[in-house]
């Protein structure tokens, strides 16, 4: 017998006062800091409040913009006006009311005798009673707003700013500037909040002051269309590109067992737990394609390819030394369009190029240094330190090249498996990728500009193994998902 499917198995978020009160403070809409190029300090680019530029912490620190007000939560604002046509102008000071505490409903009356604004409204809010009928998504939305009502969870009075590195400011190669569509939302929203930072709470939640929390409201419904938008519809940029069946940004794999040795297992750091789902770097590289093609520019082919010329620092397959060399621009754009760079990606689609040297023409593009231990990517051996020895020195292959872009910052990404046919709902459930290159990698020290050990990598592809290409789920999940080795498995980060 089928159990009955269960809503609310994700909950709004709403942050704690010591979750809030570790966050910086994003007040100020201007980008950098008076004629300097440095990011203003309180503003949405700020390197205190998120990080360094190209730093991991840029792309996973959190800011706030404090509100100084009470503000619904989106999700329960979009419900709540979709139940009655007269909330919504209730709150736009549009339409005047009074409120039968006995029924739990507005009723209509005239500005003599009747009230409106977004705070009156909001003083009735909890004492509302809704009316169901047979709308599934009707009761859906109710049950929703009941949820958190009881819970006196429905208010936000803080908005978080997501990390500067996921929209972050930039020049292009004219000197233009570039960045995300959603600053300029953040900036209406510091435009709105700015009157009710300058007075007491008391008098930003008074009936003066509800056209300008309605005005509130309305940017941070913007800023949430904007990222749902990114998730909603089949043709949409995240469930079309990344969660489309057709796996666009997903991929479709086949079961395996999972490929460790006790070795493997012992190493704390690099465990893989039952959390964890373990995919191949073709497959990793192409669920994550927007982050694999963007780090192969800024990590690897940004420092061969020059951004201001039609040359390209290009290294000789023989004594490993590099000379500028003029390239047309539909072989750069080879390179780095976005068109080119998902080439690379499915270039490796085909196991045997994955150990092919990366070249263009005649001469390889970048070299690795390689003592077994140590590695390092190098453009020329002229570079190579005194007590580094040349003979360690080869050309980089793709899958070096793929693997070397994606490390370094958060290789465990939130994923979504799926087991085709579903069989019920264990056949979807979230999980942590695990990259694995070859069926044993290697554990090696990469070498920073200094010739220092930066980090330590743990899945470094071994010319002695064969590469991992399939998917291997936990133990614990085979089961639940109704796996039997012999269906496929999409896997959307």
């Amino acid at each position: 017998m089928n159990e009955e499917l269960k809503a609310f198995t994700i909950n709004l978020l709403f942050l704690n006062p010591q979750q809030i009160k570790k966050l910086p403070e994003i007040t100020t809409p201007i980008i950098f800091e008076g004629n300097t190029q440095d990011f203003n300090r309180q503003g949405l680019f700020s390197t205190d409040s998120f990080g360094k530029v190209a730093t991991p912490e840029r792309n996973t620190n959190f800011a706030q913009i404090k509100l100084n007000t009470e503000i619904l939560h989106p999700l329960i604002f979009k419900h709540l006006v979709s139940l009655s046509t007269q909330y919504l102008p209730i709150m736009q000071s549009k339409r005047y009311v009074t409120f039968n505490k006995k029924l739990g409903m507005f009723e209509d009356a005239s500005p003599q005798n009747g009230d409106t604004g977004y705070g009156f409204f909001l003083s009735h809010f909890n004492d509302l009673k809704f009316v169901e009928n047979s709308s599934t998504s009707r009761k859906y939305k109710i049950d929703l707003i009941n949820k958190y009502r009881k819970e006196g969870k429905t208010t936000l009075n803080s908005f978080l700013v997501l990390p500067a590195g996921l929209r972050d400011f930039s020049l292009d190669e004219k000197g233009n500037p570039q960045e995300d569509e959603v600053n300029d939302l953040y900036r209406r929203l510091l435009g709105s909040t700015n009157l009710l930072r300058r007075v007491s709470t008391s008098v930003a939640n008074s009936p003066a002051m509800s056209p300008v929390r309605m005005n509130v409201q309305n940017n941070i419904q913007l800023i949430y269309m904007h990222f749902m938008k990114l998730l909603d519809g089949k043709k949409k940029f995240i469930n079309g590109k990344f969660t489309a069946r057709a796996t666009s940004y997903g991929t479709r794999n086949v079961l395996t067992g999972l490929p460790s040795k006790v070795t493997d297992l012992e190493n704390t750091e690099n465990i893989i737990g039952m959390q964890n789902v373990v995919v191949g770097l073709f497959q990793y590289a192409k669920a994550i394609s927007p982050v694999a093609k963007a780090n192969m520019k800024s990590k690897i082919l940004n420092h061969i390819f020059s951004p201001h010329s039609e040359t390209a620092l290009l290294t000789d397959l023989k004594n490993f030394t590099t000379t500028p060399v003029e390239i047309p621009p539909d072989v750069k754009d080879s390179w780095l369009s976005d068109e080119g760079l998902e080439g690379i990606l499915n270039k490796i689609g085909d196991e045997d190029n994955l150990d092919s040297p990366v070249m263009l023409g005649d001469k390889y593009i970048g070299c690795i240094y390689d003592d077994g231990n140590n590695v390092k990517v190098m453009v020329d051996v002229n570079n190579l330190p005194e007590d580094r020895d040349r003979k360690h020195v080869r050309a980089m292959t793709y899958a070096e090249l793929i693997y070397l872009s994606l490390v370094g910052g958060n290789e465990a990404y939130p994923a979504l498996v799926t087991r085709y046919p579903i069989t019920g709902q264990g056949s979807i459930y979230p999980a942590i990728t695990h990259l694995k290159t070859t069926v044993v990698g290697r554990e090696v020290n990469f070498l920073d500009s200094n010739w220092e050990v930066g980090m330590k990598l743990f899945e470094y592809p071994s010319a002695k193994d064969r590469y991992f290409v399939s998917m291997a789920i936990s133990h614990s999940a085979l089961a639940a998902s109704g796996a039997d080795f012999d269906g496929f498995f999409d896997l959307n980060p």
